[in-house]
């Protein structure tokens, strides 16, 4: 007998998730949240904007310190910013005006690979129920 996809465990230990972030997503449009520490003297900082996720580290002081700040900013609707941004990368590299390096994940890039991470236990169980051969296996 088959059971509805909603009595299922794995839709409601996922959905919690998908539910964060979206709301991540959507509030990064209004809000700007930055985590900023200190790892080894060099500083790092994690911010939460635009569409955004992006990490961010430069070249070490010459303390050599641990410490952390939790800033958040609520900012008006950015004009320019965009729900589907694309991700990127900067860095001294690549960009000749860039003092670090900066790592940026859009939130749509970030729920899509969570929505195909929590669809692979209902795909194995649909393999194994209809008795589909895995394809390396010779």
């Amino acid at each position: 007998m088959r059971t509805a996809w909603y009595r299922s465990l794995v839709f409601w230990f996922g959905l919690p998730v998908i539910v964060f972030l979206v709301w991540a997503w959507i509030d990064s449009m209004y809000r700007t949240t930055l985590f900023e520490m200190s790892i080894a003297g060099k500083p790092v900082h994690l911010s939460h904007w635009g569409g955004h996720v992006s990490v961010s580290w430069a070249k070490p002081y010459l303390r050599s310190s641990a410490s952390w700040e939790l800033l958040m900013r609520t900012q008006a609707p950015r004009p320019g910013a965009q729900w589907f941004p694309l991700p990127s990368h900067a860095s001294p590299h690549n960009l000749a005006n860039a003092y670090g390096h900066d790592v940026s994940i859009p939130h749509w890039l970030i729920l899509l690979a969570y929505a195909g991470l929590w669809q692979l236990p209902w795909l194995v169980r649909y393999f194994r129920r209809k008795g589909i051969a895995r394809p390396l296996e010779a």
